[in-house]
């Protein structure tokens, strides 16, 4: 009698009195219950430490893993009930292999929601890009991990990967051959988005011999969207931005000098040139909208030239576009000024002579 106590307590043959999938399946749900709410409680206090944080980064991290936490509870609870089936089970080595697959599954979602945490945030190093940048990066991250991620299920599956890396090298050169433009482009693209040459607003002229020039309005995969001051849009391929010479006038800041040249005659008092011209200047400065308060405006003589002296008025816009309303106010300030004061802005004498025999010529 006490040996037959003994036996029904004894777990190894009390487990026999089961089938192998009522045991497996009953061991399951009952762990996953309690796996479910140990992590119900783990995860409140979690987010209840998160929350007592100001960094918003840590909510979306809380956010974006509840997902794969689950995921890898249902996977161990599973990995734990494999224990209770007994060792004669014939199925036993398809619960490990899927078992073995649903833990790389869930290893990828972890992945994705780590890269989603670090590029599509609004923190660290991607988070200084625009959202279409961002978006592209996740994708090229995605895709990446998904193709690791399927090779790797497909080997643990038995499936040799070998042939078909082959056949994706055979391929791959195709296809690079067939859309060779296209994918300089697509490269072009992601280095301008990872060194950051140019950013979304940024007024800037490419040496291209056309003089292009205008603002940055869009950075995509393919192609960037210049906007030019009269209102037009150009789409420049991301080959052509990448290998250009192009200046940025927002890098360092987006404040720029520039110099207005202008020449006075031989005759004129230097003195009173840069006196009226430093007057006319600042006052230009003070009633034009673009201009850093705080920048006082400056004269500087450079040059003898075959009919002027020639000087710079120098003056600061708070960006490169205001410099155009700036310099047409200044012209016309100074024209009006000089002309006041007598002082003679003269015509070149080169141009006047071949003006003058030309017109000889004519007649």
């Amino acid at each position: 009698m006490d040996d037959m106590k003994f036996d029904w307590f004894n777990v190894s043959t009390l487990l026999q009195h089961f089938e192998p999938w009522t045991l497996f399946a009953a061991v399951f749900i009952l762990s996953l219950i309690a796996a479910l709410i140990l992590k119900k409680w783990l995860w409140l206090q979690i987010e209840h430490w998160a929350q007592k944080t100001p960094n918003s980064w840590r909510d979306r991290i809380v956010h974006e893993l509840n997902l794969p936490a689950k995921m890898f509870v249902l996977g161990l609870t599973f990995s734990f009930a494999q224990n209770f089936v007994p060792d004669n089970f014939h199925h036993e080595n398809l619960i490990n292999l899927t078992l073995r697959i649903y833990f790389i599954f869930a290893g990828i979602v972890v992945l994705n929601r780590a890269a989603k945490i670090m590029i599509a945030g609004d923190h660290g190093y991607f988070g200084k890009l625009n959202v279409g940048s961002r978006q592209l990066i996740l994708i090229i991250a995605r895709v990446v991990i998904y193709l690791i991620g399927g090779l790797i299920i497909l080997d643990g599956l038995g499936i040799s990967i070998t042939p078909l890396l082959a056949s994706l090298g055979v391929g791959s050169v195709a296809v690079a051959l067939a859309l060779q433009d296209t994918l300089s482009n697509f490269f072009s693209g992601i280095y301008v988005l990872a060194d950051r040459p140019i950013n979304i607003g940024d007024y800037v002229r490419l040496d291209d011999g056309a003089g292009m020039e205008g603002y940055v309005v869009q950075i995509g995969w393919r192609s960037t969207r210049i906007q030019q001051l009269s209102g037009n849009v150009v789409v420049v391929p991301n080959s052509k931005i990448a290998s250009s010479r192009l200046t940025n006038y927002n890098l360092p800041t987006p404040e720029t000098s520039f110099s207005v040249s202008v020449g006075v005659s031989y005759d004129a008092d230097l003195d009173k040139v840069e006196k009226i011209s430093l007057e006319v200047a600042k006052k230009v400065v003070s009633q034009t909208a673009g201009s850093p308060p705080s920048y006082v405006p400056s004269v500087s003589f450079n040059s003898f030239g075959d009919s002027s002296i020639n000087m710079s008025v120098n003056l600061r816009a708070q960006k490169f576009a205001d410099s155009f309303q700036l310099k047409h106010e200044l012209i016309k300030a100074l024209h009006a000024r000089f002309k006041a004061e007598g002082i003679e802005i003269p015509h070149p004498q080169l141009l006047q002579q071949r003006s003058c025999c030309g017109n000889t010529s004519k007649t």
